[in-house]
């Protein structure tokens, strides 16, 4: 218990304690009030650094109909309310940049016309319905990398403490790194180095944008056979950091993969080894990461 309410550093950041609250989807970003609610609550229980649910950083991005993009002006004041909730209550707040890829299922854009998901290849997952992924292009690459820096300028202007990039669970940065899910030959793909080219741009492009302390969250695991191997996980975790990665977030698992990772029946830190083993490689590989 004493570690567990030793505080730490997050780059610049002092954390109080070492209780986060991990990001979870609430679909209350469009109630300043009720988010600011929910929030203050979790800082009241003791939660010393509260990650957001993951923000979408364009329109592409969005998995589901209540998901938000971070930038949008109509949402600025109820995202603001929530940041300023937080901090009156004493906490610590970090919003989660995101990109569902191919797990987004075309939802209607501004325009009202569906926006076709994107993705390194155009390889649907199981649950898609028939939906296949658009390739990026070169554009498409670039494009992307601009909105999450945009997004992460964004974000330290709606006076966030930091901000976690979501590189995992089979989210777009997470399919890049993934032979079955990365099917390129070009700069982007083709090999293993290629395939973590996009995660490791994403976080120089988020870096270059904010000096906010920046959290990567990768996958241990995929929990998919043929996916990336441990010591491919192992190196995206040393070039996350050489990026500009101020912690590492381990995840496990993809939406698609056989084996259960958040339901109920999953035991409290079935997957701990999977985060130990990444941190101990750290430790080693980067001994002045901590």
């Amino acid at each position: 218990m004493t570690e567990v309410l030793a505080s730490w550093r997050l780059g610049r950041l002092e954390v109080p304690n070492r209780v986060l609250m991990g990001s979870m989807h609430t679909g209350f970003e469009r109630d300043g009030d009720r988010l600011a609610a929910f929030y203050t609550e979790r800082v009241r229980g003791g939660a010393g650094l509260i990650v957001t649910g993951g923000y979408a950083v364009e329109e592409r991005g969005r998995s589901v109909p209540d998901d938000i993009v971070l930038g949008d002006p109509a949402l600025d004041a109820s995202l603001g309310r929530s940041v300023e909730a937080v901090h009156a209550a004493g906490g610590l707040i970090a919003v989660q940049l995101f990109h569902s890829g191919r797990y987004s299922a075309g939802l209607p854009g501004a325009d009202g016309v569906p926006v076709p998901p994107v993705a390194p290849s155009p390889v649907a997952w199981r649950a898609a319905r028939g939906v296949v992924p658009v390739a990026m292009t070169e554009a498409d690459i670039a494009e992307t990398l601009a909105h999450y820096a945009r997004a992460g300028a964004h974000a330290e202007e709606l006076g966030y403490d930091a901000i976690e990039i979501s590189a995992s669970e089979g989210y777009l940065i997470n399919a890049f790194c993934s032979p079955l899910t990365n099917l390129r030959e070009d700069d982007w793909g083709g090999d293993p180095v290629r395939r973590r080219r996009f995660a490791r741009e994403v976080v120089a492009a988020v870096r270059g944008a904010t000096g906010l302390p920046l959290i990567v969250r990768i996958s241990g695991d995929d929990l998919m056979e043929g996916s990336s191997t441990p010591d491919e996980v192992r190196a995206l975790a040393e070039e996350v950091v050489d990026s500009g990665a101020d912690a590492i977030s381990v995840g496990v698992g993809w939406h698609e993969s056989p084996v259960p990772t958040v339901q109920f029946s999953v035991p409290h830190g079935a997957w701990l080894e999977i985060d130990e083993r990444v941190a101990a490689h750290l430790a080693a590989e980067r001994p002045g990461f901590r």
